[in-house]
This record gives structure tokens, sequence and C-alpha cells, in this order.
């Protein structure tokens, strides 16, 4: 999973904002004529939002921020009083436990996806996360052994209820969506501004984009594609009515006992994924699923991320860094397109 403390994911962020912009210079955010868009930027979920859209009437700040504090207070494993962060002090509800519609169908398109990828994909790998140190609380041990024994994760454990929204755990988990959330709240305010008639727009937030139409000179938005080498932009994506999500190993871990350890854990085998790509790219209609794929499609590794991308047609790439030089493997149905190019 994707997982960011506070002061990585702080810094992880302020980069990708910093090197977009100055790479594609008003490309991402428009040039050109602006007069028909508007810009709305905060701090949320840890991160930066950006909205700039072009709509019949002003941007309704109000809506989209009860969105987007919405899913927060929902789903945020940073503050003590979120939904998940209540559910996982339960220590699993055996029970059935209500939860709000926006967990249930967050935690529903999770289960899916978990299923689909083999279990690469994992919405209960909260307990690892904590245990190494990339969430809230300080690493419990530098004995990956013993990490690896006590941490409790697999997704078969969960059941959910439609109607009233609910879920109950047959043995104890702890939740963390941190590498869906942020694409889930993205297709809402995209959602939000379709029904406002707004005609072409972009939605940023912690890196994830989503656009419709086109940018204020007429042309396709474009979103660059980072190097895992230096962080330098090194190809753009343009984008006709999609997202853009990424998984990257190459800025965030740790280090236990003199080796070097990703944030990006496989839930399959609660071991630290080895011989994986250095950077995932997807290209979906939904921020929501792009973003849960890009960490699904990392965590099984270039070879199975690729047949995975190919069954599923996914548009996706695959950046590798291997004796100093930086490769790419991209999916076919990326490679039907003329929407990717890479230097």
């Amino acid at each position: 999973m994707v997982i960011y403390s506070r002061r990585d994911k702080q810094d992880y962020f302020i980069r990708t904002i910093h090197v977009v912009a100055f790479a594609l210079s008003g490309i991402l955010f428009g040039c050109g004529s602006v007069d028909r868009f508007e810009s709305f930027e905060r701090s949320i979920m840890g991160t930066q939002f950006h909205l700039k859209a072009a709509c019949p009437s002003k941007i309704d700040r109000h809506a989209v921020n009860q969105i987007l504090e919405g899913i927060d207070a929902s789903m945020s494993t940073y503050r003590a009083r979120s939904e998940v962060s209540k559910l996982n002090v339960l220590g699993g509800a055996k029970d059935w436990y209500p939860v709000s519609k926006d967990l249930l169908h967050v935690l529903k398109t999770s289960l899916w996806i978990a299923e689909e990828s083999g279990g690469a994909f994992d919405p209960t790998v909260g307990s690892l996360v904590e245990a190494m140190g990339f969430g809230v609380k300080q690493p419990s041990s530098n004995d990956l052994d013993n990490i690896r024994s006590t941490a409790r994760v697999g997704y078969r454990a969960i059941r959910i209820r439609l109607d009233p929204p609910g879920i109950r755990m047959i043995e104890s988990r702890l939740l963390d969506f941190s590498a869906i959330a942020k694409g889930y709240a993205i297709d809402k305010v995209a959602s939000l501004l379709s029904k406002r008639k707004c005609s072409d727009f972009l939605v940023f937030l912690g890196g994830e984009v989503k656009v419709r139409g086109r940018r204020s000179d007429g042309q396709l938005w474009q979103v660059a594609i980072e190097s895992p080498l230096d962080g330098k932009p090194v190809g753009v994506v343009r984008l006709r009515n999609r997202a853009v999500a990424s998984s990257g190993n190459y800025r965030n871990y740790r280090w236990i006992n003199g080796s070097r350890i990703s944030h990006l854990i496989d839930p399959r085998n609660n071991s630290i994924v080895e011989d994986v790509p250095d950077l995932v790219t997807v290209i979906l209609p939904s921020a929501e699923l792009a973003d849960a794929y890009a960490t699904a499609l990392f965590i099984v590794g270039i070879s199975r991320g690729l047949q995975l991308a190919n069954q599923y047609q996914i548009p996706a790439i695959f950046g590798s860094v291997q004796n100093g030089s930086l490769t790419w493997q991209v999916s076919n149905a990326l490679q039907e397109t003329n929407d990717l190019e890479l230097r």
C-alpha cells in the first residue's frame, strides 16, 4: 500500500506539485486565456488539493469542502475520531457495525480489487503499516520476522452489509484506505462538477489527477510522468476525460537493522516488496480505481503487473531503474493510444 508518514507525505506532495508545475509551465493548470476558468486550492487529507474548472457559475466551494472533509473525517488514520480509527480501536467489529455509505463504497471496491489482484491490494494492511512505522505510531520493533508473524492481515475476514451499511469482521483487522481514499475523493468532486454542468476541469489531490474536457487553449490536459531517478519529468500523458495515479518506492522508506525498507508492503505474505518496478502509473476513467490499481500492479511486480493490466485492459506504465538507467514497459491498452510521450 502507498502509505506516507506525516513528514514524508508533506515533502512528497510539495515536491510533486513543484515538479509538475515547473515542468509543464502552466500546461497542467491551463495556459493562454483563462477567463472562463476558476481555481480553488486548500490543504486536506494530509496533502494539497487543487481544482481548476470552467463552470456556468461560481464553483460551489462549500459543496467541494463538504466532500473532502467528509471523506477525511471518515477514512483518515491520522484523525483519532475518524470513522475508520474508531472502527480500528474496536479491534474488529465481530458484530455488525454501522458505517457511512462512503466507507462502505470504498471498502466494497477495495475487496473487489483485492480479489482481482490475488490479495496484492488489501484494505486490512493497517497492522503492518503501523508496525513498520509508516503510519501514525512509531515502529513497534526492528525485528522484521516478529513484525511479519504478529501482523493480522487478510481481507477475507471482512464481511459487508449493503442495507443498512455495515461491516463485520470474523477476525480482528486494522483497515487502511490510504491507497484509495484520495482517488475516491477526486471522483466525488468530479461528479459534483459534472452535475453543475462544468464543461472543463482538472481535480488534483495528493499527486492523483482527474480531468474532463480541455485546457483553456483548447488542447488536451497533460500530466507529467516523474522519473524515479531524480524526480524530474520524463514524459507526459495527454488525458481525455481520464484520471492518473502513480505508485513509487523511491521517496518513502526507513531503515531497519541496516536495511532500506520500502513503504510498499506486500500483504499477501507480510513481507517487504522485492523485485518490483520503481514507478507504476495507471490511467483510468475512475480516479478511485486508478489509485488502487497503481498500488496493486506495483505490488505484484512488472511481469505479473503487465499480465493483469493486459487482462483487464488497464493503460499502465512500469518504470524500472537498473544500473543507473531508467527503462519503461507499457501495457497493451496504452500502446494502442497516442496519449503517452516518454523521453
